[in-house]
């Protein structure tokens, strides 16, 4: 019964898959860098870095800004193949 209902619902298939990652793949990228830039915020905080000590630690955050970048930027392509091999079928 449940199945039936959620093919009805059209929340079964690749179908369904296809459509949520294309309808809501922009606010994903939003959400991702708004969460990079929250931790990368936080990260300076808790390290004691102020304004005047950025450009000291600047090489520190930089580096967790690329590995936090690269990672995100992986799952989000990885997403996409994903969606782009879903939708093909």
């Amino acid at each position: 019964m449940v199945g039936a209902i959620a093919v009805g619902a059209g929340l079964a298939g690749s179908s369904f898959a296809t459509t949520l990652t294309q309808r809501y793949h922009p606010y994903a990228i939003d959400a991702s860098v708004a969460c990079i830039i929250a931790w990368l915020v936080h990260l300076a905080r808790t390290s004691g870095i102020h304004r005047a000590g950025l450009r000291q630690h600047g090489r520190r955050l930089a580096r967790h800004a690329v590995v936090m970048g690269a990672a995100s930027g992986v799952t989000l392509g990885a997403a996409l193949g994903i969606s782009t091999l879903i939708q093909s079928l």
